[in-house]
């Protein structure tokens, strides 16, 4: 990825659509956490939209930093945070879904390498008949997310 790519990206608000089959589907506010050191996973928040008059189910997010991209939810249970990876996914029609810190996030597991500030995350999102989405997020330091 070029120079110009990461200058438009901070111009557009630390992101930027790098490309895209369709014209419905959408991503904003979204960057990745830094790496926590010792780990060798992260995570990564946007929002995701979908114009379109039809639902659009997530099929697969790939990203060449991880081996590989699952969507989780944050979860209270019994006074408990927990984690739990979520097996279906879809977009209604012209709605807007929210992933953010105790709530839906997509984890990257096994980096490639650590995360630092600073660095760039490419992602593409696979939404089947309704069209794929590419997306490159900003890394941010941990509390900055």
């Amino acid at each position: 990825m070029s120079r110009y790519t990461y200058l438009l990206a901070a111009l557009l608000g630390g992101f930027a659509v790098t490309s895209g089959a369709s014209d419905t589907l959408s991503a904003a506010d979204g960057r990745v956490r830094e790496t926590i050191p010792g780990q060798n996973r992260g995570v990564a928040y946007l929002t995701l939209g979908n114009a379109s008059p039809q639902e659009c189910p997530l099929l697969e997010v790939t990203s060449p930093a991880a081996a590989r991209v699952e969507l989780h939810q944050h979860s209270h249970l019994d006074g408990r945070m927990q984690m739990r990876r979520v097996e279906a996914f879809s977009l209604a029609p012209g709605s807007r879904q929210v992933m953010r810190p105790g709530g839906l996030h997509l984890m990257l597991l096994e980096l490639a390498r650590p995360l630092r500030r600073g660095d760039a995350v490419d992602f593409h999102f696979d939404f089947g008949a309704c069209g794929d989405l590419s997306v490159t997020l900003p890394v941010v330091a941990v509390g900055e997310d």
